[in-house]
């Protein structure tokens, strides 16, 4: 598959083979991790946190990472322990 559009057989070598990338695994979904960030996004964080547990292939952990939330955020996030683990902390922004 292609690195930019991901479509099998995309990209041929000169002889004719398909080009892959180095480690690509053809076959089932590799578990990932997914971190959601959130600050002050208590109405969509729930619909997020579903959709990624509501995946065909379950992330090996999901963790929502709450950058002091003034709203419930984090109060959201925790109705969903055991399954998603929460970290929270005073507002940082990116560093």
């Amino acid at each position: 598959p292609c690195f930019n559009c991901w479509k099998p057989g995309s990209h041929r070598n000169r002889t004719g083979r398909e080009m892959r990338p180095r480690g690509f695994r053809v076959g089932p979904e590799r578990p990932v991790s997914v971190v959601i960030p959130v600050h002050d996004g208590e109405r969509y964080l729930a619909e997020a946190i579903e959709s990624v547990l509501g995946q065909t292939a379950p992330p090996l952990e999901t963790i929502v990472v709450d950058d002091g939330s003034t709203d419930a955020s984090a109060a959201v996030a925790e109705h969903y322990t055991p399954q998603v683990k929460v970290c929270s902390g005073p507002n940082a922004g990116i560093r």
